[in-house]
């Protein structure tokens, strides 16, 4: 409710709408604020679009960096993820979500949901969190990087696809103060969203992309155009803190994650280090893997695996033969 002066009772707000305790206007009505992914329209709350995302209390939803996507309703910049690159914590491709729709060999993919020319169950329907579009590279089974079945022929069934990781992003050793970072970290110490270098709300100032067209001051990416102990931005969120420094690892800490022991074909990285994939449950990896890759239905596979060409029926008894269906009994 709200009142002006000299009221004997308060106005009730208009339907869907509050106030805080004490309003003096029909102005200071407003919709409750919106969840993390969605934004204030006059009509209440709306979902992001694609490609956009948003936090708690939004009146607007921000765009995703040139080059990166994200689905309706993302909650954080995070959400985001390259179209053309696997990002490095996505350690197997299968948050990918982006258009390449080749194999490493050049094959052009097949649609997921197309049973031609090659029989599948990973379709849209049965995988509906897996990203299963058009006929664009995915990961819906836990393999090691993302894939597709072939749409030109019958051999090879599928086949990897040629998406690279994503560049580490991270500060050079050489760079003690971060004025050559170029990266895409938008957030604070305190975990703040960053102010677009281009606007001067909340915060007004002086480091402008106009006045400093040498210092990367695009979007609301951490920078450092004063000469600071280390790259920062202005709080997006508010005025206290004005600003904050900027979390951003350096080069040499990635690099050192990345000569992390990785385990041989037919192993998978577990806690304690290296485990073969076992007997009787059917699994092979490729190198590098961090799980064991199941066999087809109906296969089975020696422990230590190290291909998918490893699964085979199991050997028949007698009075029977073998043939790529399984098991037949010799005729009469």
């Amino acid at each position: 409710t709200w009142s002006e002066d000299g009221a004997s009772s308060c106005n009730q707000c208009p339907d869907g709408k509050m106030s805080d305790a004490g309003s003096t206007s029909e102005d200071d009505c407003h919709h409750e604020p919106c969840e993390a992914g969605h934004y204030m329209t006059e009509d209440g709350c709306m979902q992001c679009e694609e490609n956009t995302w948003s936090e708690d209390g939004a009146s607007s939803c921000n765009q995703c960096p040139d080059g990166y996507m994200s689905h309706a309703g993302a909650t954080s910049q995070q959400d985001c993820h390259s179209q053309w690159c696997i990002d490095e914590n996505d350690r197997n491709g299968a948050a990918y979500r982006g258009n390449v729709s080749r194999t490493r060999s050049g094959i052009v993919c097949q649609r997921w949901d197309a049973q031609y020319p090659h029989k599948h169950k990973q379709t849209p329907e049965e995988k509906p969190d897996a990203g299963l579009e058009e006929n664009y590279c995915r990961n819906p089974d836990g393999s090691n990087w993302a894939w597709c079945f072939n749409s030109e022929g019958n051999y090879p069934r599928w086949e990897y696809c040629d998406i690279p990781a994503c560049k580490k992003d991270c500060v050079d050793d050489d760079d003690e103060d971060g004025s050559a970072y170029r990266g895409k970290v938008a957030q604070t110490i305190s975990g703040k969203t960053c102010q677009r270098w281009d606007s001067q709300s909340p915060n007004k100032h002086k480091q402008k992309p106009g006045d400093k067209p040498a210092a990367g001051l695009e979007d609301n990416y951490c920078r450092n155009p004063d000469g600071s102990n280390g790259a920062w931005c202005y709080n997006g969120e508010g005025t206290s803190p004005r600003w904050e420094y900027c979390v951003i690892p350096s080069c040499s800490d990635q690099e050192d994650d990345e000569e992390m022991e990785e385990c041989d074909a037919g192993h998978y990285m577990a806690e304690d280090g290296c485990m073969q994939c076992e007997p009787n449950t059917n699994t092979w990896s490729e190198d590098g893997a961090s799980s064991c890759n199941q066999c087809p239905d109906g296969k089975m596979s020696n422990a230590g695996s190290t291909s998918e060409d490893d699964c085979h029926h199991e050997p028949c008894e007698a009075g029977h033969y073998m043939t790529e269906d399984g098991c037949m009994q010799c005729e009469e």
